[in-house]
């Protein structure tokens, strides 16, 4: 134990953590940066940019870069190094810029970048003026993956330029990999850059054209213009690439991304097709590999400046002339504040003069047609003309302009076009006019909305005599054989007294008795399996016969307060499939067969009874072990006679 202790103490106390530097050296050069080496060389391009004093404007940032058969170089016109600066240069994680906010580099490993083995480099010369003098650093790899050889020596020459890189390849191949980087790089900085003599321009170098639109604003820089890639925007830092991706994806920060319209609303965004943005920011922080960001304030503050200068785009752009659809897409995503304008356009001044004139052309412009009328309708006219005691009726797919003949009281019905831009949006149409109208019915979608038809029957738009649909009874002469059979049969088992008795008691049903009819429809798309009617064919309703009577005190109309028994017609479907099962059976019992539904159609026309509530299903349930209990009694009843 004793012996350990030494060892402990000999070879891992002294220095407490240990750091294998060739291993550490080969990870860091490899896989700082994925995909192809070349990306080391926009390292340099940092290096160089970065050798200016802080505050120097970046169009007065110069540098040159030159190659030959199998070498590239660099040089600029800065500031030169210090002996610190060249001490922290052959320091790996060595450097002066951390936190430095006029400076691209920030993690001291760009430099190093350049020993990718992948690159295959030989050597690199570091020449540069050092506190009066021309110092030389010479950088060569004995071995690829290892850490290289160090030579200074002092220069006796003096040189017209800060400092310049040389790097050398293996393979000839390496230097157009630098160079394609070095052009991507040089595409976002501002700066004055010369290619093998000649001077690269950048995209912030493009004055005078109609379709960008440049803004500077809070230490962001940024231009849009044309373009149609899915992956629209590119995030620079410092003017350093970070990524490309799409305007979803940024305005997210991928985060419960949509990938369609509601990412714009959700972030009040505009969505303007076919453009393509690149958008600096010289407060962001991004990771050590430069490839991402940190979701900050840096990075809340400049997706807000691109908003409000995309506000600005979209409005030159409806100035100019766009589609409906993009109008209403952008209705939708500003929907609210365009509501806020409607209510009241006087003072809707609460925003910059731009976005207010963006929501009043928003509010005003005519995309919107109305079922039999010409012309173009704004969402302002629809507002103006629209009645405070009428719903706003729509039907973007158009299949349900006629619901109930046209019986419902409305002044127009509004037939958008469907909008398919960038994904559309889950209802579209139901969030952006429920916004601005309230009050909205969508004829595609109301057959399916008990709950909003019984409010258009309460509010008497819809009257209940317009929901019962066009029946008509077949009767006994156009009915076969086998057809007029099954009738005898359920009437038997109506007629029942225990049976009756049973009906009356569960359904509530004040009624002198039930025979069974067929019936067809005459609309059609209505699936409708059975109803009740009259003597005379017509659907009964709550003025004939009500589950649950009200007190005669009540001041009711007589003809709402039927007291007495009446005759009542159960109507079946002569093509319901279950009907069609029973008239191809030639059993003598099938009745019994059918008596489950027989007591669900009972309950199922019972208005008062909310179909498939837990009430509904109650009901259901006892009426059918209520009727088969009566059937038992009456078959014992026939075997024992």
């Amino acid at each position: 134990m004793e012996t350990l202790n030494n060892i402990l103490e000999t070879y891992l106390m002294p220095n407490g953590l240990e750091i294998d530097l060739d291993e550490g050296f080969a990870k860091l050069t490899e896989r700082q940066f994925g995909g192809n080496p070349g990306r080391a060389f926009s390292e340099l391009i940092q290096n160089a940019i970065d050798s200016y004093p802080n505050g120097t404007p970046w169009e007065e940032r110069m540098g040159e870069i030159c190659t030959g058969p199998n070498w590239i170089s660099i040089k600029d016109y800065g500031e030169g190094m210090s002996t610190e600066r060249l001490k922290l240069l052959i320091t790996l994680g060595g450097s002066d810029k951390y936190n430095d906010p006029g400076k691209i580099g920030q993690f001291g490993m760009g430099f190093m970048s350049m020993f990718n083995r992948k690159l295959g480099t030989k050597e690199i010369i570091v020449k540069t003026r050092c506190e009066r003098q021309t110092v030389q650093l010479t950088f060569r790899v004995k071995e690829q993956g290892k850490r290289p050889e160090i030579a200074l020596c002092i220069l006796q020459e003096q040189i017209q330029y800060s400092t310049l890189i040389r790097a050398e390849f293996e393979n000839s191949l390496r230097v157009s990999d630098c160079l394609a980087f070095a052009r991507k790089s040089l595409t976002y900085y501002p700066c004055k850059m010369k290619i093998n003599g000649e001077l690269f321009i950048s995209c912030w170098e493009k004055p005078g054209q109609k379709d960008i639109k440049m803004f500077a604003e809070n230490g962001c820089r940024g231009l849009i213009q044309n373009g149609r890639d899915w992956d629209n925007i590119t995030i620079l830092c410092k003017y350093e690439r970070v990524m490309k991706t799409s305007l979803n994806h940024f305005l997210t920060g991928g985060h419960n991304a949509h990938y369609d319209l509601e990412d714009f609303y959700n972030h009040r965004t505009p969505y303007i097709p076919e453009i393509e943005m690149i958008l600096n920011t010289d407060k962001l922080n991004v990771t050590i590999s430069r490839d991402s960001y940190y979701l900050d304030w840096a990075y809340y503050e400049v997706r807000a400046i691109l908003i409000r200068n995309l506000k600005s785009y979209l409005l030159r752009e409806i100035n100019n002339g766009v589609s409906a659809e993009l109008i209403t897409a952008n209705q939708f995503i500003f929907r609210n504040e365009i509501e806020s304008y409607l209510a009241n356009p006087a003072g809707f001044t609460n925003r910059t003069s731009e976005e207010n004139r963006l929501i009043e052309e928003l509010a005003t412009l005519s995309v919107y047609r109305i079922n039999g009328r010409s012309g173009k309708y704004s969402l302002k006219a629809l507002k103006d003309m629209k009645r405070s005691d009428l719903p706003f009726y729509f039907s973007p797919v158009r299949t349900n302009l006629r619901w109930l003949g046209g019986s419902f009281k409305h002044d127009y019905i509004v037939i958008p076009e469907t909008c398919r831009i960038n994904g559309g949006a889950t209802h579209f149409f139901e969030s952006l006019f429920s916004t601005i109208f309230k009050d909205t019915v969508n004829l595609d979608t109301i057959q399916g909305n008990q709950k909003k038809i019984m409010e258009l029957v309460e509010r008497d738009i819809v009257s209940k005599e317009a929901l019962s649909p066009r029946t008509n009874i077949i009767g006994i002469r156009n009915l076969n054989p086998q057809e007029k059979n099954l009738l005898k049969e359920i009437d038997m088992l109506l007629s029942d007294p225990a049976i009756m008795n049973v009906i009356e008691n569960n359904l509530h049903m004040n009624v002198n008795s039930i025979e069974s009819v067929f019936f067809d429809m005459e609309e059609s798309g209505c699936r409708i399996s059975s109803g009740l009617f009259d003597e005379n064919g017509k659907p009964l309703n709550e003025k004939i016969i009500s589950n649950f009577l009200k007190p005669a005190d009540e001041n009711e109309n007589q003809e709402q307060q039927y007291s007495g028994k009446a005759k009542v017609l159960l109507g079946l479907n002569l093509k319901h499939p279950f009907i069609q099962y029973l008239l191809s059976m030639n059993d003598a019992h099938r009745n019994y067969y059918g008596l489950t539904y027989f007591a669900h159609e009972l309950a199922l026309c019972q208005k008062m009874l909310v179909p498939y509530s837990p009430f509904y299903h109650l009901v259901k349930q006892k009426l059918a072990q209520d009727m088969r209990k009566a059937l038992i009694k009456n078959l014992l009843a026939q075997i024992n006679n």
